[in-house]
């Protein structure tokens, strides 16, 4: 687990995602059917994020980015939950500081 987690997200497939404010990382979870929380994979970084965190029907993560002013995109493996970065972070106006997906 990285330092101070913050933001949760959630994807369909008990994969819980924790965007770690101090050191800017994220770091994957498997949530078993007890409840029970295990490391996937060592904290992935994600730029200066420190933001909220949001996951997509499609297999996708993002990460709000308010120090880079950009939103940092994830692909998701559906059935490990290992996460990978997709492409260069998207720049936006002003600074993110959380994110929501309203899905179908």
């Amino acid at each position: 687990m990285g330092n101070g987690p913050g933001a949760l997200a959630e994807d369909n497939a008990n994969h819980l995602y924790v965007l770690n404010g101090v050191d800017h990382t994220i770091s994957a979870l498997n949530v078993g059917s007890n409840g029970a929380l295990t490391a996937i994979i060592s904290p992935v970084p994600a730029g200066t994020a420190n933001g909220g965190l949001a996951c997509c029907t499609n297999n996708q993560l993002f990460a709000a980015d308010s120090g880079l002013m950009s939103i940092h995109t994830f692909n998701i493996d559906a059935s490990t939950g290992a996460l990978t970065p997709y492409g260069a972070p998207f720049p936006v106006a002003s600074p993110p500081l959380q994110l929501a997906y309203v899905g179908p």
